[in-house]
């Protein structure tokens, strides 16, 4: 009498079910690649911003504006409005020159409250002019400069964000370039 070699069929069930409970935990994790491209984009953005600011700050001390409230730096050719050396926080007024400007501008939000629903449908794309009260739990005038990764809007919190608050006693701005990143 011959004996059957192979696997049963209660076998090959079980192990199907286990590969789908493994495909349904542990393949999310891995494959999650769109979440961690727009996380890098925008890693990638901040760092090159930071770099722009830095960049403006120091050729402002060189030149003697940083103790100046509001004034133009040249930076390689370019007059950059500065407030106590730091960029002013409005793209299309020459900052988009400085970083990649393949960003797409979607406005400035000063007049247009409904850029904060405008979503983002390029790589990352840049609101200018924000009232900063309306982005973060602050009290405050001052106005910020956000970038946005496709698929996201203002209202989503998932964007980097630079703005200064200006110091006219002593002289100074207090900048900042945050990740807001609870809606990415």
């Amino acid at each position: 009498m011959k004996t059957a070699k192979g696997f049963t069929l209660i076998e090959l069930v079980i192990v199907i079910v286990i590969l789908g409970i493994l495909s349904v935990t542990a393949a999310p994790r891995f494959l999650n690649l769109q979440d961690d491209a727009k996380a890098s984009a925008m890693k990638g953005v901040k760092a090159s911003l930071q770099l722009v600011v830095d960049g403006v700050y120091f050729k402002s001390v060189i030149q003697g504006t940083d103790g100046q409230r509001k004034t133009e730096t040249d930076v390689n050719g370019i007059s950059i409005r500065t407030y106590y050396g730091y960029p002013h926080e409005i793209w299309d007024d020459k900052l988009e020159h400085l970083m990649d400007n393949s960003f797409s501008y979607l406005g400035n939000a000063y007049n247009n409250n409904s850029l904060f629903d405008t979503t983002c449908t390029e790589a990352v794309c840049v609101i200018d002019q924000i009232q900063l009260s309306r982005l973060l739990s602050i009290s405050t005038t001052a106005y910020a400069l956000a970038f946005l990764p496709k698929g996201h809007s203002l209202r989503t919190n998932c964007a980097v964000v630079y703005y200064f608050v200006v110091n006219d006693v002593e002289r100074y701005s207090d900048v900042h370039i945050e990740t807001l990143d609870s809606g990415c």
